[in-house]
């Protein structure tokens, strides 16, 4: 009899533990979230293809994201930018007239800054450790890069797939790396 109520005890317990565990962390998720400042952007450019893209940009490259660096105001009033360095290893174009460096510092519109995620139009930064495709062009004055009309140009390698941050411009990789070779073939050939 005892061991039957002391197992129901222990069961009880157990559960009541669980919930606690379970209720400290879905507190610990909503007071961790970053409350997010939508702000819209007018790109100067539309780029409707990786063709448009690849005549535009300085420099087309795939490689890796190495590290995010933490967010930063630009420009007064308030343009929060977030650094990138990227490691290419592999250059499809570059129009500067010299090798690149193993690192290059992108400039990403947004990122969290002071405890908010100020997020750009349809801009997403960089995820480190994460595969690219990027459509660059280059700021000589600054030394760094940016990509083409904020997010237009980039594109995650995840499995076979490309994807932008506007969903109806992802596409399969071997069709992106495909219009990409035929760009650099036809420039070749120029």
């Amino acid at each position: 009899m005892h061991t039957m109520k002391f197992k129901k005890i222990s069961i009880f317990l157990y559960l009541l533990g669980c919930l606690a565990i379970l209720g400290g962390l879905a507190y610990n998720n909503i007071r961790n979230q970053v409350p997010t400042q939508q702000v819209s952007a007018s790109w100067t450019n539309y780029y409707a293809n990786p063709d448009e893209l690849f005549d535009a940009a300085d420099v087309v490259v795939k490689g890796k994201v190495k590290k995010v660096g933490e967010a930063f105001v630009k420009h007064e009033p308030d343009v929060i930018t977030t650094n990138v360095i990227f490691e290419p290893k592999e250059v499809y174009k570059n129009t500067l007239g010299k090798d690149l460096p193993t690192e290059i510092t992108i400039d990403q519109d947004g990122g969290i800054y002071k405890g908010v995620n100020y997020k750009v139009d349809k801009v997403e930064i960089l995820e480190e450790g994460k595969n690219y495709v990027l459509f660059l062009r280059y700021a000589a004055d600054q030394d760094l890069y940016c990509i083409l009309s904020g997010y237009q140009g980039q594109f995650k390698i995840k499995g076979d797939k490309a994807e932008n941050p506007a969903p109806e411009r992802s596409m399969d990789y071997k069709v992106l790396e495909q219009k990409i070779k035929e760009k650099q073939a036809s420039k070749k050939k120029e």
